[in-house]
């Protein structure tokens, strides 16, 4: 009798478990798309700007001598896409997830 009831408690506590790491992950899913939007505009006001290209690049370039004008420029092209700033996002979201869909992390949690 002891045993059973020791053994409905431990699968209770395995359920409360499964139930609140779903509820987590249920929220983050929200949380990140209720965030997308902010994070759109903070990324468009970031990457509009030629210093933050410039500053970027500067980092990146072995020979900082070699970075000219016409390749800043070339890279800031990117950002005058419509809608790049989503497939910044997508990306983003796909390796915090490892590509798995909102329901399938949840299922897993």
């Amino acid at each position: 009798e002891e045993k059973r009831g020791f053994e409905w408690a431990q699968a209770l506590v395995g359920v409360m478990a499964r139930l609140t790491a779903a509820t987590a992950t249920v929220a983050l899913v929200w949380f990140m798309k209720l965030l997308t939007p902010v994070l759109a505009l903070v990324l468009r006001l970031a990457v509009y700007t030629k210093a933050f290209w410039s500053a970027g690049l500067t980092a990146a370039y072995h020979d900082k001598e070699k970075l000219s004008e016409t390749t800043v420029e070339g890279y800031r092209r990117g950002s005058w896409v419509k809608g790049w700033e989503a497939g910044v996002l997508n990306f983003v979201w796909f390796r915090a997830t490892a590509g798995k869909s909102a329901w399938r992390l949840v299922k897993e949690a």
